[in-house]
This record gives C-alpha cells, structure tokens and sequence, in this order.
C-alpha cells in the first residue's frame, strides 16, 4: 500500500511539474488558468499510478495483459479475412464497372474519328518482337515490314 502512495505521489508530481515547467518554456503568464491545468495533469497522473499498481500491473502479472494481446490479435485476423473479401469484391467491381465506362468511351471516340464500330470490329492488338520479327514463324512466311529478317 505504501509502495502505491509514493507511486501515485510521484505520478502526481511529474504531471503538476512538467505542466508548469512547459508554460514557463512557452512564456505563458503563470495564472489561475495555468495552475488548474497543473493540478489536473497531476491528479490524473497520480490516478493512473494508483490503478497501475492496484488493478492493471498484478492482473497484468497473471497472463492478463496476455490474453488481452492474444484476443486483440485474433479479432484483427478476423476482420483481415472479411475485409478481404469485402475488397476483392469492391476492386473486382470497381474495375468491371470502370471497364464497362471505358469500353463505351473508346467506342464513341471511334464513332466521333468515322471508324466502323461493329462488335467485331474493336480489337487490341499485340505489340512486341515476338510479332513485329516473326519469331517461331518460318522465314518469308510471316506478313510486315520487318518480319523474318531478323
């Protein structure tokens, strides 16, 4: 019990202490209103001293705090895994839907320059040395300017 006194005394003194040492760093003119914030940093510092070493650092000692750890931990795995789904449903809808918008505009655009824009007619075409130099076709057989001359 004593221990917990002086804990919470010097809890106190720290909390009343470092209030008033930063106002007068700070310049402030050391009133009524600063002296109140004083005595209430230290109260609550001295509070928080007495419940440590009354309730939280012996419950703590027992496995506690551990167990509280191990929940914590369990229960952020949870909504990890649901938040996952939750995303993958979000992103996989964001970019159909984002997709769909693209599509439709690239078809206007090509409406707007006098393109054909029939189903068929919209393709992506590949681009790359594989195409542009024939490779794995037999020499003279692939089409293009460059094709089986490399």
């Amino acid at each position: 019990m004593a221990t917990m006194i002086c804990e919470a005394l010097a809890a106190f003194t720290t909390g009343f202490l470092s209030t008033m040492l930063a106002a007068v760093f700070k310049g402030e003119e050391i009133n009524a209103d600063v002296w109140g914030e004083a005595v209430a940093n230290g109260v609550i510092s001295a509070v928080g001293a007495a419940a440590w070493g009354r309730w939280i650092a012996p419950w703590a000692k027992v496995g506690g705090l551990a167990d509280v750890f191990r929940k914590t931990a369990d229960a952020v795995r949870a909504a990890g895994r649901q938040i996952e789904r939750w995303a993958a449903a979000l992103v996989g809808d964001g970019i159909d839907g984002v997709g769909t918008v693209i599509y439709a505009k690239l078809l206007e655009a090509a409406r707007r320059l006098g393109w054909s824009t029939a189903a068929g007619d919209l393709r992506v075409m590949p681009l790359g040395d594989s195409i542009t130099f024939g490779q794995g076709v037999p020499r003279g057989t692939a089409t293009g300017p460059t094709c089986g001359t490399a």
